[in-house]
């Protein structure tokens, strides 16, 4: 219920934002949805013991969570190619916390890894409304650039967080993972 409603939230605000119906702005939506979703071969990997299905490019392969990385990542998805591209799925408990504060906790513990040119704003994340936090960093590849969105539903936070070295040439990408990204009913 509360992804629906989500998207009926998002539908509103276009519709405001256009001047179109409700009508018009739900079919808006779902065709940008559906465009996003046909450029790019993808497959669905529904991971139901962790609430959440994504849609990955077909090349891309997937690994084991790195707990390394966080004790919190239960998924990752890998492109190995010249972009180095990556999509990792984090899930855990909110405990009161919001997707704001969990982006900017995210920030003070990036910001000591060496990571910067922070920005915060609003996103969606599949049908959700989120917080989207952008930041990158120098590395071997050039610049590793990473946009990382938090939902918190549920009682849980989850975040998907999506890296490049060409951030540029793989916007629109990366744009149909975080589109394609459903968190499951409970």
């Amino acid at each position: 219920m509360t992804a629906h409603r989500d998207f009926k939230r998002l539908v509103r605000a276009r519709a405001r934002a256009t001047g179109l119906s409700y009508t018009a702005a739900r079919r808006l939506l779902l065709s940008e949805r559906s465009a996003l979703m046909a450029r790019v071969p993808f497959r669905r990997v529904q991971k139901a013991e962790y609430g959440f299905a994504v849609n990955i490019p077909e090349s891309w392969a997937e690994r084991e969570p790195d707990p390394s990385n966080s004790q919190y990542e239960v998924a990752r998805f890998v492109a190995h190619d010249k972009a180095h591209r990556t999509c990792l799925v984090f899930r855990r408990p909110a405990e009161g916390v919001t997707a704001a504060s969990a982006a900017e906790r995210a920030r003070d513990r990036l910001e000591a890894l060496g990571f910067g040119r922070f920005e915060v704003s609003e996103g969606n994340l599949g049908d959700q409304a989120a917080v989207r936090l952008d930041f990158d960093r120098a590395s071997g590849h050039g610049l590793w650039s990473v946009r990382e969105y938090f939902v918190a539903t549920g009682g849980l936070m989850y975040c998907l967080g999506l890296g490049s070295s060409d951030a540029e040439a793989d916007a629109e990408t990366l744009d149909a993972l975080a589109t394609g990204f459903e968190i499951l009913a409970g």
